[in-house]
Order: C-alpha cells, then structure tokens, then sequence
C-alpha cells in the first residue's frame, strides 16, 4: 500500500513539474509592445492546468478565430490562468508611452481563468488601466 501511495505521488509531481515547462513566456505573446494607439488588447484566460495554447479549448478557440478577423487595432492573447503574471508585466510595458485610456483591454476566463480575469482586473485598476469588460464563464476562485 506504501508502495502504491509513493508511485502515486511521484507520478503528481511528474506530472505538475511537465506541466511548469508548459506555460506562457513573455516571448509567445504576439502583440506589440507598446501597442498602437488606440489598441484594443483582449485576454483570453484558460481554467485548470490547461495549456495556453491549446487549440482544443473553447478560450484559445475563440482567440484564433478572433485573430482570424484581422481586426484593425485589436489584439488578441491567451494565457494559463496561473500566467496572469507575465500577462500584468506585458499590458503594463503595452500601455508605456502614451495614454492609458488609448489601449481598452477586454478579459475573458473560463473556470479558473474566469478569477484570474477578475483578478487581472483588479491589479490592473491598481494600476491606473481601465479594463472596459470582464467575462467570467462558470469562474472558481475566492472573491471572483
């Protein structure tokens, strides 16, 4: 039984530390920064320990259609939503040089993503940035 607790808990910690190597880098955002103004600038977040760029999740998918559009001056990126980090660091280096009511930010989360949408809106009010709309779809998560 000892045996059978021990595999279970290498293959976790297999499995999460696989998965740390998955998630978004600074690099794999594709939109400039600083934006142009005016901008549009819309976050897609992805629940659990999804991949930011999975193809196969109705977040990503609604991003690649989106980018699809080729909407002039609207931006469009996905992230894991234990990345709201790196996503913060880059809408505050997207929205140096200039005014900030110039780059309108949109965030959209499903599940887990859903509160590191709120929360992302959150920090960014801190900040000074204005997020004009928040999408939350069955979100989990303390005072999302």
């Amino acid at each position: 039984m000892r045996r059978l607790v021990a595999l279970l808990l290498i293959a976790a910690f297999s499995c999460a530390s696989a998965r740390a190597g998955q998630r978004l880098r600074r690099r794999d955002i594709r939109a400039p920064a600083p934006l142009p103004r005016p901008s549009l600038l819309v976050i897609g977040f992805l629940g659990a320990w999804e991949r930011w760029d999975n193809p196969k999740r109705s977040v990503r998918k609604l991003a690649l259609s989106l980018r699809e559009r080729r909407l002039p001056g609207v931006f469009v990126e996905t992230a894991g939503n234990h990345d709201r980090a790196t996503v913060l660091k880059f809408i505050r280096e997207a929205t140096r040089g200039g005014g900030k009511a110039d780059v309108e930010v949109i965030c959209y989360g499903q599940s887990f993503g859903g509160a590191a949408c709120v929360k992302l809106a959150r920090d960014l009010n801190k900040a000074g940035i204005a997020v004009r709309l928040t999408v939350q779809v069955d979100s989990v998560g303390r005072d999302d």
